[in-house]
Protein backbone atom coordinates (compact mmCIF):
# COMPACT_ATOMS: atom_id res chain seq x y z
CA UNK A 1 0.00 0.00 0.00
CA UNK A 2 1.26 3.20 -0.82
CA UNK A 3 -0.06 6.91 0.64
CA UNK A 4 1.14 10.22 0.51
CA UNK A 5 0.26 13.13 3.24
CA UNK A 6 -3.33 14.90 3.23
CA UNK A 7 -2.43 17.47 0.81
CA UNK A 8 -3.44 16.00 -3.08
CA UNK A 9 -7.15 16.07 -3.99
CA UNK A 10 -8.72 12.93 -4.22
CA UNK A 11 -9.10 12.59 -7.52
CA UNK A 12 -5.14 12.20 -7.71
CA UNK A 13 -5.16 9.89 -4.87
CA UNK A 14 -7.84 7.48 -6.71
CA UNK A 15 -6.35 7.93 -10.26
CA UNK A 16 -3.06 6.54 -8.96
CA UNK A 17 -3.77 4.06 -6.17
CA UNK A 18 -2.81 5.94 -3.34
CA UNK A 19 -4.06 6.60 0.15
CA UNK A 20 -3.24 8.48 2.56
CA UNK A 21 -1.68 8.94 6.30
CA UNK A 22 -3.33 11.90 8.20
CA UNK A 23 -1.05 13.74 11.02
CA UNK A 24 -2.89 14.92 13.69
CA UNK A 25 -1.61 17.38 16.03
CA UNK A 26 -3.02 17.90 18.92
CA UNK A 27 -6.08 20.05 19.38
CA UNK A 28 -6.67 19.00 15.38
CA UNK A 29 -10.33 19.69 14.24
CA UNK A 30 -10.45 17.06 12.05
CA UNK A 31 -13.64 18.12 10.31
CA UNK A 32 -11.03 20.14 8.30
CA UNK A 33 -10.17 16.34 6.96
CA UNK A 34 -13.13 15.16 5.50
CA UNK A 35 -11.97 15.19 1.98
CA UNK A 36 -9.50 12.37 2.58
CA UNK A 37 -11.65 10.61 5.24
CA UNK A 38 -12.24 7.82 2.81
CA UNK A 39 -7.94 7.23 1.76
CA UNK A 40 -7.13 7.40 5.50
CA UNK A 41 -5.50 4.57 6.35
CA UNK A 42 -2.61 4.82 8.75
CA UNK A 43 -1.96 8.15 11.09
CA UNK A 44 0.93 9.83 12.46
CA UNK A 45 0.55 11.14 16.35
CA UNK A 46 1.36 14.14 17.07
CA UNK A 47 4.95 15.24 18.34
CA UNK A 48 5.62 18.70 19.00
CA UNK A 49 5.42 20.66 22.66
CA UNK A 50 5.98 16.80 23.78
CA UNK A 51 8.39 14.90 25.81
CA UNK A 52 7.66 11.37 27.06
CA UNK A 53 11.37 10.71 28.54
CA UNK A 54 10.41 14.09 30.78
CA UNK A 55 12.20 14.24 34.40
CA UNK A 56 9.27 16.62 35.18
CA UNK A 57 6.30 14.66 35.56
CA UNK A 58 3.69 16.80 35.33
CA UNK A 59 5.24 17.44 31.10
CA UNK A 60 5.84 13.48 31.33
CA UNK A 61 1.92 13.07 32.20
CA UNK A 62 0.81 16.16 30.16
CA UNK A 63 2.63 14.46 27.02
CA UNK A 64 1.37 11.13 27.53
CA UNK A 65 -2.48 12.30 27.77
CA UNK A 66 -2.00 14.18 24.52
CA UNK A 67 -0.76 11.32 22.60
CA UNK A 68 -3.81 9.22 24.43
CA UNK A 69 -6.18 11.95 23.63
CA UNK A 70 -5.54 12.10 19.54
CA UNK A 71 -5.26 7.96 20.13
CA UNK A 72 -9.31 8.72 20.79
CA UNK A 73 -9.93 10.92 17.80
CA UNK A 74 -8.05 8.63 15.30
CA UNK A 75 -11.09 6.29 16.14
CA UNK A 76 -12.76 8.39 13.31
CA UNK A 77 -10.75 6.68 10.96
CA UNK A 78 -12.19 2.69 11.32
CA UNK A 79 -9.62 1.50 8.86
CA UNK A 80 -6.37 2.83 9.95
CA UNK A 81 -4.58 0.83 12.61
CA UNK A 82 -1.10 1.49 12.59
CA UNK A 83 -0.57 4.69 14.96
CA UNK A 84 2.79 5.99 13.93
CA UNK A 85 4.66 7.30 16.63
CA UNK A 86 7.97 9.50 16.92
CA UNK A 87 9.47 8.32 20.25
CA UNK A 88 8.89 11.42 21.68
CA UNK A 89 12.04 11.09 24.02
CA UNK A 90 13.94 14.42 24.66
CA UNK A 91 16.87 14.02 27.10
CA UNK A 92 19.01 17.06 26.85
CA UNK A 93 17.53 20.54 25.25
CA UNK A 94 19.97 23.49 24.16
CA UNK A 95 22.31 21.69 26.63
CA UNK A 96 20.20 21.17 29.78
CA UNK A 97 18.91 17.91 31.12
CA UNK A 98 15.05 16.97 30.79
CA UNK A 99 14.46 14.00 30.65
CA UNK A 100 15.62 9.63 30.95
CA UNK A 101 15.76 7.03 28.92
CA UNK A 102 14.07 5.06 31.74
CA UNK A 103 10.92 7.53 31.73
CA UNK A 104 10.53 7.40 28.04
CA UNK A 105 10.26 3.41 28.26
CA UNK A 106 7.91 3.44 31.02
CA UNK A 107 6.06 6.26 28.43
CA UNK A 108 5.90 4.16 25.86
CA UNK A 109 4.60 1.09 27.63
CA UNK A 110 1.39 3.08 28.72
CA UNK A 111 1.31 3.99 25.31
CA UNK A 112 1.63 0.49 23.90
CA UNK A 113 -1.00 -0.69 26.37
CA UNK A 114 -3.88 1.74 26.03
CA UNK A 115 -3.22 1.01 22.21
CA UNK A 116 -3.42 -2.56 22.59
CA UNK A 117 -7.10 -2.55 24.28
CA UNK A 118 -8.19 -0.94 21.33
CA UNK A 119 -6.64 -3.05 18.71
CA UNK A 120 -4.03 -1.16 17.42
CA UNK A 121 -0.69 -0.83 16.50
CA UNK A 122 1.64 1.41 17.77
CA UNK A 123 4.73 2.04 15.38
CA UNK A 124 8.29 3.78 16.67
CA UNK A 125 9.97 5.75 14.03
CA UNK A 126 13.41 6.61 13.81
CA UNK A 127 14.39 10.51 14.27
CA UNK A 128 16.23 13.10 12.48
CA UNK A 129 19.46 13.76 14.00
CA UNK A 130 19.90 17.44 15.11
CA UNK A 131 23.15 19.05 16.36
CA UNK A 132 23.47 17.66 20.14
CA UNK A 133 24.14 21.86 21.24
CA UNK A 134 20.32 22.18 20.18
CA UNK A 135 18.37 18.89 21.83
CA UNK A 136 19.67 15.20 22.24
CA UNK A 137 16.70 12.30 21.49
CA UNK A 138 15.93 9.09 21.28
CA UNK A 139 15.72 6.99 18.32
CA UNK A 140 18.08 8.95 16.20
CA UNK A 141 21.22 5.77 15.10
CA UNK A 142 19.87 2.48 13.93
CA UNK A 143 21.02 0.64 17.05
CA UNK A 144 18.80 3.11 19.33
CA UNK A 145 16.19 2.44 17.35
CA UNK A 146 16.69 -1.53 17.29
CA UNK A 147 16.65 -1.21 21.18
CA UNK A 148 14.30 0.93 21.64
CA UNK A 149 11.31 -1.43 20.16
CA UNK A 150 13.45 -4.65 22.43
CA UNK A 151 13.11 -2.57 25.52
CA UNK A 152 9.52 -1.34 25.39
CA UNK A 153 8.74 -4.81 24.76
CA UNK A 154 4.89 -5.17 23.47
CA UNK A 155 3.64 -7.43 21.11
CA UNK A 156 1.51 -4.13 19.30
CA UNK A 157 4.55 -2.64 18.87
CA UNK A 158 6.63 -2.60 15.73
CA UNK A 159 8.86 -0.03 14.18
CA UNK A 160 8.20 2.58 10.81
CA UNK A 161 11.67 3.26 8.63
CA UNK A 162 12.05 7.07 7.58
CA UNK A 163 14.67 6.76 5.47
CA UNK A 164 15.38 11.00 5.22
CA UNK A 165 15.79 10.43 8.78
CA UNK A 166 18.76 7.52 8.25
CA UNK A 167 20.26 9.47 5.99
CA UNK A 168 21.04 12.03 8.74
CA UNK A 169 22.36 9.64 11.14
CA UNK A 170 24.89 7.82 8.12
CA UNK A 171 25.80 11.38 7.02
CA UNK A 172 28.35 12.44 9.29
CA UNK A 173 30.69 9.01 8.31
CA UNK A 174 33.66 10.57 7.03
CA UNK A 175 33.66 8.13 3.76
CA UNK A 176 30.41 8.12 1.56
CA UNK A 177 31.04 4.37 0.90
CA UNK A 178 30.75 3.77 4.94
CA UNK A 179 27.48 6.41 4.66
CA UNK A 180 25.70 3.76 2.16
CA UNK A 181 27.36 0.76 4.59
CA UNK A 182 25.68 2.34 7.54
CA UNK A 183 22.33 3.03 5.18
CA UNK A 184 21.80 -0.31 5.03
CA UNK A 185 22.15 -1.23 8.92
CA UNK A 186 18.20 0.41 8.87
CA UNK A 187 17.14 -2.67 6.74
CA UNK A 188 18.66 -5.84 8.55
CA UNK A 189 15.97 -6.36 10.59
CA UNK A 190 12.92 -5.72 7.69
CA UNK A 191 10.94 -8.22 10.15
CA UNK A 192 10.26 -5.60 12.76
CA UNK A 193 9.45 -2.90 9.96
CA UNK A 194 6.01 -2.46 9.10
CA UNK A 195 5.39 0.79 7.60
CA UNK A 196 8.12 3.65 5.93
CA UNK A 197 8.23 6.99 5.31
CA UNK A 198 9.69 6.71 2.20
CA UNK A 199 12.03 9.96 0.87
CA UNK A 200 15.67 10.73 -0.85
CA UNK A 201 18.38 12.38 0.50
CA UNK A 202 21.76 13.34 -0.93
CA UNK A 203 24.65 10.94 1.01
CA UNK A 204 27.31 12.04 -1.51
CA UNK A 205 27.33 16.12 0.32
CA UNK A 206 27.20 17.05 3.40
CA UNK A 207 23.50 18.65 3.24
CA UNK A 208 21.62 15.85 5.14
CA UNK A 209 23.85 16.57 8.33
CA UNK A 210 22.02 17.38 10.88
CA UNK A 211 18.79 18.04 8.41
CA UNK A 212 16.03 16.07 7.26
CA UNK A 213 15.86 16.23 3.03
CA UNK A 214 13.02 14.41 2.23
CA UNK A 215 13.39 14.27 -1.38
CA UNK A 216 11.20 12.64 -4.06
CA UNK A 217 12.36 9.25 -4.31
CA UNK A 218 14.07 8.77 -7.04
CA UNK A 219 15.95 12.51 -7.11
CA UNK A 220 18.98 11.60 -4.73
CA UNK A 221 21.72 9.44 -4.37
CA UNK A 222 20.27 7.06 -2.51
CA UNK A 223 20.75 3.58 -3.92
CA UNK A 224 18.52 1.83 -6.21
CA UNK A 225 18.76 -1.55 -4.49
CA UNK A 226 18.41 0.33 -1.40
CA UNK A 227 14.84 1.71 -2.99
CA UNK A 228 13.74 -2.06 -4.56
CA UNK A 229 14.01 -3.40 -1.41
CA UNK A 230 11.62 -0.86 0.22
CA UNK A 231 8.90 -1.85 -3.15
CA UNK A 232 9.57 -5.00 -2.71
CA UNK A 233 9.21 -5.02 1.66
CA UNK A 234 5.45 -6.06 2.23
CA UNK A 235 5.16 -2.90 4.60
CA UNK A 236 3.26 0.30 4.07
CA UNK A 237 4.96 3.13 2.33
CA UNK A 238 4.51 7.00 3.09
CA UNK A 239 5.82 9.36 0.11
CA UNK A 240 6.24 11.87 2.92
CA UNK A 241 7.16 14.84 0.64
CA UNK A 242 5.60 18.62 0.25
CA UNK A 243 5.57 18.98 -3.63
CA UNK A 244 4.05 19.42 -6.63
CA UNK A 245 1.54 16.31 -8.40
CA UNK A 246 4.12 16.18 -11.11
CA UNK A 247 6.80 15.38 -8.97
CA UNK A 248 5.31 12.81 -6.82
CA UNK A 249 3.73 11.47 -10.33
CA UNK A 250 7.51 11.01 -11.36
CA UNK A 251 8.39 9.54 -7.83
CA UNK A 252 5.66 7.04 -8.61
CA UNK A 253 6.94 6.06 -11.63
CA UNK A 254 10.79 5.39 -10.63
CA UNK A 255 9.27 3.29 -7.31
CA UNK A 256 7.05 1.44 -10.35
CA UNK A 257 9.95 0.17 -12.09
CA UNK A 258 11.97 -0.81 -9.44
Amino acid sequence: MLLTSAIFEPAFLESNDLFVELYIPYGKDLDECVQWEPFVRTVHLPYSDINLAADDENVRRKSIDMVKDVTVQAARYPQARLMVLHPCGVFSFQGEEVGSYGHMIDSLRELADFMCDRGLMLSLENQVLRHPDLRVIAGCYCDEWLQLYKDVGRSNVNLTLDTSHAASAVAHEEKVKDRYKKLWEFMEHPDLIAHFHWSDARLQTNEAQWGDMHLVPGSGDLPRDFHRAIMQHRGSKLFEQKCSEAELAAGLEFVRSL
